[in-house]
């Protein structure tokens, strides 16, 4: 006998296995997504893709999303002079060809719970490189076999993003793990 009448509803997780008909093609794209608050760590991730070998062998980095800090953003992409290879790309409420036609995810994030976003990339066969301060991951992430999992320190972010970006073999075997 039940003591109390609950309701509930039960939610199917919103990440969902994609089915795209366009033929996956490598093209040197590094994605992130996410609020552009401090929290998210992109002012890192700028920051280790200029000190990486990234921009200088023709890598692209597209930054999805929106919020305050778009302008400060924007500030240090030109201070960095990378104004040709890195783009906030604004909010998208579907992002599924984006995530299609990236090599590699990355979020930076100093703080974190369980962000949907990298399963979202791992369901696109994407290598994530995360930042360990992503805490609800540790559940799903095993460090070289599903994604990176670096230091929130620019220069370890920069050596990922190194090793990664020159290993296709690599991106390949953790992307489809």
């Amino acid at each position: 006998k039940s003591i109390c009448n609950i309701n509930a509803v039960i939610m199917k997780n919103p990440i969902e296995i994609p089915e795209l008909s366009e033929k996956k093609v490598p093209g040197k794209r590094l994605v992130s997504v996410g609020r552009l608050v401090d929290q998210k760590g992109f002012d890192l991730l700028i920051e280790a893709f200029k000190e990486s070998s990234l921009p200088a062998t023709g890598w692209k980095l597209d930054i999805y999303g929106d919020g305050p800090l778009y302008g400060q953003l924007e500030m240090l992409i030109n201070k960095c002079d990378l104004t040709q290879s890195v783009k906030l790309k604004g909010k998208k409420s579907v992002i599924d060809i984006d995530l299609h036609r990236a090599d590699i995810f990355c979020l930076c994030s100093r703080f974190e719970g369980f962000p949907n976003a990298v399963l979202e990339a791992m369901s696109y066969g994407l290598p994530c490189i995360i930042s360990k301060e992503t805490g609800g991951l540790k559940e799903v992430i095993e460090d070289m076999e599903t994604a990176l999992v670096v230091e929130l320190k620019i220069d370890k972010i920069k050596e990922s993003l190194d090793y990664l970006s020159s290993r296709p073999d690599e991106q390949k075997r953790i992307g489809h793990n």
